[in-house]
């Protein structure tokens, strides 16, 4: 019945999920110049750039490859499978041959090698054995539908189910699900997660740019470390919501370094000084280490030189969204609900010191007005970082050492002053390194 039908071949060395240009199979009868047909499938899937995720959605003639949006065939649902049109899976080259008895063969190829599948078949044949489909390779129409997930993981690729949407993503290996929300073209880092080895944790994603290459980064944050953060939150609440009787009580129950960071929140104390969330000794900074390192990984594997290492650290926390808070919070709490100028600020220093950075607190008082986003605010926190080499840097000077600033709430490079802030401010130099 099917002569000279064409094979397909995917390469899935990448991700499962390209469109070659084609709504269906095409099917070649004997009169058909195959050679012709089969060069012009070859051109259209070389012209086709391969993507790193897929997302197709049920019922949708729209499917997501990377960032660009392309017509498909639209998925079906056959027993609770999703189902999709072979034609609109990432093919990247295509032989022709002729099907047995009538019967169509496709061969793709996925990270372990050669995939086989055919027509009216729940088998696919790979070369560690075989998996069966929970069903089997369907015409329906004149397009081949195959179960998405089935095919993707033979190929050796990571399948995710999102029940609300009602869609099925499709990534590399090394991408994360939350991760594969981001995507900012084909030169989108995806940096490893970092993980949480016990416990429960709650996951934040995280993306930003840096010199032109978009970065995306999930953290796992262990929970222990968020309920602390809480605990402090609640606590400092708490505190300045009491009698001053009330108030003796709640620090006498304190450790040494909560009180320092309670009198950081004193209305009389200086202002902005908040060293104590940055050189407490707490369970939380062998954490923050981690994402340090994992930083600074990446930025060696970037070739970025040291000011551009600082930088790079400094666009991570400027991309974490801004919240006005009431008091100070744990660096961890910022990391997970957004900060203010200064929790943000606090959370970079924290990791420009962790990273080797000799780094300051600035604050400029409250009775200076601020206008940052179009929105007007009372007193300003940033982060001075001691470097040399950037012309025309804004800078602020203590104990006859010069620091570049550091803006914590929105993208910019150290020595930008965009804000016009003034010299009139406190310097607080952060122990960890020689000041």
């Amino acid at each position: 019945m099917y002569h000279n039908i064409l094979k397909f071949v995917a390469n899935f060395s990448l991700i499962c999920g390209l469109t070659i240009g084609i709504s269906s199979p095409v099917l070649a009868d004997e009169s058909t110049n195959n050679n012709n047909v089969l060069q012009y499938l070859l051109n259209s899937a070389e012209s086709q750039k391969e993507p790193s995720i897929a997302v197709y959605t049920i019922g949708s003639n729209s499917a997501r490859f990377d960032a660009e949006t392309k017509t498909i065939v639209s998925p079906i649902i056959v027993k609770g499978h999703m189902m999709v049109n072979i034609s609109n899976l990432p093919f990247a080259s295509i032989s022709n041959s002729s099907g047995s008895q009538g019967i169509v063969n496709f061969y793709f190829v996925g990270l372990g090698g050669t995939v086989e599948g055919k027509e009216d078949s729940n088998i696919l044949e790979i070369n560690s054995g075989n998996i069966s489909m929970p069903e089997p390779i369907t015409l329906i129409g004149s397009n081949f539908f195959i179960s998405l997930a089935s095919i993707a993981k033979a190929c050796g690729f990571n399948v995710y189910w999102d029940s609300q949407s009602e869609s099925v993503t499709v990534v590399k290996p090394g991408i994360s699900y939350e991760q594969s929300k981001y995507y900012f073209g084909p030169d989108t880092v995806y940096i490893p997660t970092i993980t949480c080895s016990s416990g429960d944790y709650i996951s934040k994603t995280y993306s930003w740019a840096y010199k032109g290459t978009p970065f995306v980064l999930t953290i796992q944050i262990p929970k222990i470390l968020v309920e602390k953060a809480n605990w402090f939150d609640m606590f400092y609440k708490k505190y300045f919501s009491s009698s001053g009787s009330e108030q003796e009580v709640l620090r006498s129950n304190i450790a040494q370094n909560c009180y320092d960071m309670l009198k950081e929140n004193y209305a009389s104390s200086p202002e902005g000084d908040y060293q104590a969330y940055i050189t407490e000794n707490y369970t939380e900074a062998s954490f923050l280490q981690t994402i340090t390192n994992t930083l600074l990984s990446i930025a060696k594997q970037q070739n970025y030189s040291y000011i551009d290492t600082a930088n790079f650290i400094s666009r991570f926390v400027q991309s974490i969204p801004y919240v006005l808070y009431t008091v100070e919070e744990l660096p961890v709490y910022t990391l997970v609900n957004g900060g203010k100028c200064s929790t943000k600020s606090v959370l970079l220093a924290t990791l420009l010191r962790d990273a080797g950075y000799n780094v300051a607190l600035i604050n400029y008082p409250s009775n200076e007005v601020f206008v940052i986003n179009e929105i007007d605010y009372d007193g300003h926190e940033q982060v001075g970082i001691r470097l040399d080499g950037i012309p025309n840097a804004a800078t602020v000077s203590a104990n006859g050492i010069n620091y570049d600033i550091i803006e914590s709430t929105s993208p910019s490079d150290i020595g930008d002053n965009d804000f016009g802030f003034g010299l009139s401010c406190s310097i607080y130099p952060i122990p960890g390194i020689a000041n």
